[in-house]
């Protein structure tokens, strides 16, 4: 299974779907699954989109979660390079622990690097990505082919290219989601309430 996460790290919304997706990967006993985390950085215009939207602000304070505004360049380039060292998801979640859970108001660069190097990442390698932003091609590229796919709005789930979540998901809807595509794969992907065998 190909699961592909859209994210920005400002937004609550992303920060709720990518846990609740999370436990249930956990949940299901996903095996054979791929996680990639696409960048969708926000640009000013939809960050201040956000903030005017009053439905957006209400779930928001109903959750004890607020939009972050800060510049995210430095988690997005340091998330790429996570990527190539298959430790993006133990990055993904230790930054949004840091922003929505412990309720950090920016992260800083060193911030960034600590955790970086929590996941593992060499020290060197992840100074160099800081320094010289040398992801930005990839991270812009990510942005622009997501708005080619008809993906305009985070966080966006996309399993096995073709089967999409828009928006915030309850892990129940996570769950069932990704129940139906199982249902419907030819193959067992995960030992649990539904295995095969």
């Amino acid at each position: 299974m190909r699961i592909e996460f859209w994210v920005d790290y400002l937004c609550p919304l992303t920060y709720l779907t990518h846990k609740n997706l999370i436990e249930v990967i956990k949940e299901l006993n996903l095996i054979n699954y791929e996680l990639y985390y696409r960048s969708y950085q926000l640009d000013k215009d939809e960050l201040n989109q956000l903030f005017v939207n009053e439905e957006y602000k209400e779930f928001l304070q109903n959750k004890n979660l607020k939009l972050k505004n800060f510049d995210t360049t430095t988690i997005h380039q340091v998330a790429h390079l996570a990527k190539r060292r298959e430790c993006a998801q133990t990055f993904n979640e230790q930054v949004f622990e840091q922003l929505f859970a412990k309720n950090k108001e920016e992260l800083s660069d060193e911030t960034v690097f600590e955790i970086a190097k929590s996941c593992g990442m060499d020290e060197s390698n992840i100074k160099t990505v800081i320094d010289t932003k040398c992801y930005t091609k990839q991270i812009n590229s990510n942005k622009i082919n997501a708005q080619n796919r008809n993906i305009k709005y985070i966080p966006h789930i996309r399993v096995n290219i073709k089967n999409n979540l828009v928006g915030y998901q309850t892990k129940e809807e996570i769950k069932e989601f990704l129940i139906e595509i199982l249902r419907k794969s030819p193959k067992t992907e995960y030992c649990g309430e539904y295995c095969s065998y």
